[in-house]
């Protein structure tokens, strides 16, 4: 390839169908054009925890993603939560963060407790059939053993819900956690950390409100 470009101009002089960037500007080097040193990074610093990601980014995702506490159609909704206690310390945290998000998107929530995560799908079957709720949230922690039981409860309990969420067309968010150790499950559910209960609930809000939204605009 042809690496002796002249900016502004592609293969046989040919104008491109693009206005260069400058060597010094973020992303040069592609389309073939020479790059110039830098003494210092682009943007803010990386965030570990997700590659290619900064943290600035990271904070606006979770600022979008987040339900507005006045949206209106989120206001009085039932949301269930369907929690496994196997942990008590982290099922603790999962928990406070999933209600503090439906409190502050004025929704109201219905807190069921079951053993494990794999009674998390069939516990949230029965209760949809009872009850008219408009969204779920499920709520647990799966951390590997020395055994291949890991591996059903993390992959079955993830595929029953998804089929549920699909089939019944409610919004559910999976907060169950899979980790390698303890240390790991904390991190991710305290509430002052990465608060993945609180994710689970945002999330399963978010699409309710995509619901209610895409009825709304149903032709009657």
């Amino acid at each position: 390839m042809n690496r002796n470009l002249v900016p502004g101009a592609g293969l046989a002089g040919k104008p491109l169908p693009f206005e260069p960037l400058p060597p010094t500007a973020c992303g040069a080097g592609r389309f073939g054009l020479t790059v110039l040193p830098r003494t210092e990074a682009c943007g803010p610093p990386a965030d570990p925890r997700k590659p290619g990601r900064t943290r600035d980014m990271v904070a606006h995702f979770r600022a979008d993603a987040a339900p507005k506490p006045t949206d209106p159609a989120l206001a009085g909704a039932r949301i269930l939560v369907v929690e496994a206690r196997y942990y008590d310390a982290i099922a603790d945290e999962l928990l406070a963060g999933a209600l503090a998000a439906i409190e502050a998107a004025a929704a109201r929530a219905t807190v069921v407790t079951v053993p494990g995560a794999l009674e998390i799908p069939a516990a949230v079957a029965i209760l949809l059939d009872a009850e008219p709720y408009d969204a779920v949230v499920a709520l647990g922690c799966v951390i590997r053993g020395e055994t291949g039981h890991y591996d059903i409860v993390a992959g079955e309990s993830a595929r029953a819900l998804m089929d549920l969420s699909v089939h019944r067309r409610v919004p559910l968010g999976n907060g169950i956690l899979t980790v390698e150790t303890e240390a790991q499950a904390l991190a991710r559910a305290r509430v002052a950390e990465m608060n993945k209960g609180g994710g689970a609930a945002e999330a399963a809000l978010g699409v309710l409100a995509l619901k209610r939204a895409a009825e709304a605009s149903r032709p009657r």
